[in-house]
């Protein structure tokens, strides 16, 4: 994302606009006590949420242009740099280094996504912000 957000910024400046405009990253996040625990819900949860983003292209014989940024597993989208499952002290440490990494000014969090219970999304919700946010206030 960095580059794409210093490519923006330089046509910004280059049509005298200053560099104030919103520049924004969103990621799937579970929140739960410990790495393990959130694990197992994003790594049950995110199939369900995936095969449901590309039903309509699969019926169709075609892909999202961003399918490569959407693989089959939770954890080679972890591996991608753009989720995270984990504790809140993990998830916490996980958007400090996508924020300075991407150069983001404003970061969202995809906190309900495929079969995750309701239970399980507003605990992961409640971790994130009362535990997660509080570390960037």
């Amino acid at each position: 994302m960095r580059p794409i957000f210093e490519r923006y910024l330089s046509a910004r400046t280059r049509l005298n606009k200053d560099d104030s405009t919103l520049r924004g990253v969103g990621r799937h996040v579970v929140v739960a006590e410990t790495d393990v625990q959130a694990l197992a819900i994003a790594r049950r949860s995110y199939p369900r949420w995936r095969a449901n983003f590309f039903w309509l292209f699969e019926r169709h014989g075609s892909a999202p242009r961003v399918a490569s940024l959407y693989p089959k597993t939770f954890d080679e989208v972890m591996a991608l740099g753009t989720a995270v499952a984990g504790s809140p002290q993990t998830v916490a440490d996980f958007v400090a280094s996508d924020i300075k990494a991407t150069g983001a000014n404003y970061w969202t969090p995809w906190l309900a996504f495929g079969d995750m219970t309701l239970a399980e999304t507003l605990h992961s919700v409640k971790l994130f912000a009362s535990e997660v946010m509080s570390a960037f206030a």
